[in-house]
């Protein structure tokens, strides 16, 4: 089975392997590492903090823009506040020119369309990265040693989830009552029901408006 949404960094390389392996599976960029080099390349630009906070909000409505028409709209907005620097800097241009390549992997609106469970940042994976390294006693270990510390790691995780779902058995909500919930109650996470849920209701709500 191969993986329908994958989320990575602006790697070129990495997302040229991605789509080559995997051309079927939607490409996302991490929000994350696009947040950070946001703030590290246009804060130096926008000195003044009033302009810098501005920009800032207007980017973030403008990542999580629902529609084409909030984009667009957000988009304008977050262009009139850059107008001032695009003389002497030209990041207007630059800004919308990159956005433009890459909006249909970081925007809502192109982006929700697949279903990644609100997965927009590879931090989980970078989590259980950072956890594996704390098991490791060196970066130059040999297999014999590294594997068993992995295993550990991943035993760990393994007790960590079934206490998970022991408390799942145990807990009862009135909202999981519904037929669609029969088989899984009890066998799977509340965070998992809790999610499905959501999209249960997302599905009445668009039957209500006609979509």
């Amino acid at each position: 089975m191969f993986p329908r949404v994958i989320v990575m960094d602006r790697d070129l390389a990495c997302m040229n392997a991605c789509n080559n392996v995997f051309p079927e599976a939607k490409g996302l960029l991490c929000r994350w590492h696009i947040d950070t080099s946001i703030k590290r390349k246009y804060k130096t630009f926008l000195v003044h903090r009033r302009c810098w906070t501005s920009f800032y909000k207007g980017w973030k409505k403008l990542v999580e823009s629902e529609t084409e028409e909030a984009y667009n709209s957000n988009l304008l907005q977050v262009e009139n506040i850059l107008v001032d620097y695009k003389g002497k800097f030209n990041i207007s241009f630059r800004f919308k020119t990159w956005l433009t390549q890459y909006k249909e992997k970081l925007v809502s609106v192109w982006t929700d369309v697949f279903l990644h469970f609100g997965n927009y940042t590879t931090n989980r994976v970078e989590s259980h990265h950072a956890k594996v390294k704390l098991y490791l006693d060196s970066s130059q270990s040999d297999l014999v040693t590294v594997l068993p510390r992995i295993h550990d790691v991943v035993q760990s995780q393994h007790y960590a989830i079934k206490a998970s779902l022991g408390q799942s058995m145990i807990i009862a909500r009135h909202r999981f009552v519904h037929l669609i919930f029969r088989y899984l109650v009890g066998n799977v996470s509340i965070y998992a029901l809790e999610i499905i849920f959501k999209e249960f209701e997302q599905i009445k709500f668009l039957e209500i408006c006609g979509y």
